[in-house]
């Protein structure tokens, strides 16, 4: 008696069919795994690229050497047009928005395109609420965009007691 050892056509067709599926499968997941690898990248350039900034603005004095008026914003002669080197306390930074990041000298931030940084600072309690009055704390926050999406935002709070310990 003769038997044929071979594959039957139903026998390829199933195993063609099932060999597809798996690699449509591991496609699916080595993409997955590319975009999630792009995302963590992105979200870490974003999280150095806010507390690169956020170190900026705590180097600042917590009010004007010139004039204290009280009020949160740029002063008199200040301007964050060309670059930051005429800001000079804490609270110079709010209303910031820059797209692409710059340094403080108005050059570009290697590896920023793409990214839009803006600052808030703001009066608050020790208890963290807002207050429109001064308290002798300000809450600096940072938010670093990629497109119209958030990927770090970084937060500190500067005490004018801070100006007085430091040397």
């Amino acid at each position: 008696m003769n038997r044929d050892r071979g594959f039957s056509l139903l026998e390829v067709v199933v195993s063609s069919a099932i060999v597809g599926v798996l690699v449509v499968a591991s496609l699916n997941a080595v993409g997955a795994t590319a975009k999630a690898r792009a995302l963590a990248a992105d979200r870490a350039r974003a999280s150095m690229l806010a507390n690169d900034l956020l170190a900026e603005i705590l180097a600042q004095a917590w009010v004007d050497p010139q004039l204290d008026t009280g009020l949160i914003g740029l002063d008199l002669g200040e301007s964050t047009l060309l670059h930051r080197s005429t800001l000079d306390d804490v609270d110079d930074y709010h209303g910031l928005s820059e797209s692409p990041p710059l340094r403080r000298d108005g050059t570009l931030v290697p590896g920023g395109a793409g990214y839009r940084r803006t600052v808030t600072v703001e009066h608050c309690t020790t208890a963290g609420a807002f207050s429109l009055l001064q308290t002798g704390l300000k809450r600096i926050t940072v938010t670093v965009f990629r497109g119209n999406v958030p990927h770090a935002r970084v937060s500190a709070l500067r005490s004018k007691e801070w100006d007085r310990a430091r040397p």
